[in-house]
């Protein structure tokens, strides 16, 4: 794949935000009607979710997405949740 497929960005990162790094098997998980689960989902769950700890709200994110595919995983699902103090 060329580098210029790439695109580089530097985003400042400040006290009390939150760094989400998640596999393409998370947004790409599907449910029964072969619909992603999409970025706009994970967004919306993890703003749900944004009141719990990192840990918790990462294993919340992961079990919606699990539910939403029916446990029919076809690829790996990984989200690492940091809050920024």
């Amino acid at each position: 794949m060329p580098l210029d497929h790439f695109k580089q960005q530097t985003v400042e990162i400040k006290s009390g935000d939150t760094l989400a790094l998640y596999t393409d098997g998370i947004i790409e998980a599907e449910d029964k009607a072969k619909n992603p689960y999409g970025l706009d989902q994970l967004k919306k769950a993890l703003v749900h979710h944004r009141n719990k700890s990192a840990k918790e709200a990462a294993h919340l994110v992961v079990r919606e997405v699990k539910t939403y595919n029916k446990g029919e995983n076809k690829d790996d699902i990984m989200l690492m949740l940091f809050n920024i103090k």
